[in-house]
């Protein structure tokens, strides 16, 4: 088991999600010093705790389980073509990350820094793609 990488894991989906600890541990039902040794990785949280959690973060339960017991999951391919070297993220790029209309699902800036030029840009891929259909949906 691998319970310091799943508090790691479950401390960035909260947030992501802008919950403090208080928050994150209301909605599902726990204190917040209990979730705060869930995200230290000094207590294991049960399995109906752990269906609670993705169920408040939007995932499934056996992803979570994946991540406790230390599985290797697939990792999505990624529709950019390798580089040898990422060059910076274009104007363009850096606008569909911050747009508003967005509500900043795409931005988060604690993690900002953690991500590769590479990263960044297949999410604002995403975000360009979003960006297009709202755009064609107003019209």
């Amino acid at each position: 088991m691998n319970e310091r990488r799943f508090g790691e894991y479950i401390k960035g989906k909260r947030l992501d999600l802008h919950q403090t600890r208080d928050v994150f541990a209301n909605h599902i039902g726990i204190s917040s010093s209990y979730l705060n040794a869930i995200e230290r990785g000094t207590k294991t949280p049960s399995s109906e705790l752990i269906t609670v959690i993705a169920r408040h973060i939007k995932m499934r339960s056996s992803d979570l389980f994946g991540i406790l017991n230390d599985e290797e999951t697939e990792k999505p391919k990624s529709r950019i073509p390798d580089m040898p070297e990422d060059p910076p993220l274009t104007q363009e790029e850096i606008a569909a990350l911050n747009d508003p209309r967005l509500g900043g699902i795409f931005y988060s800036k604690p993690y900002l820094s953690r991500l590769s030029n590479r990263q960044l840009r297949q999410i604002a891929l995403d975000a360009l793609t979003l960006i297009k259909e709202i755009d064609e949906n107003e019209q």
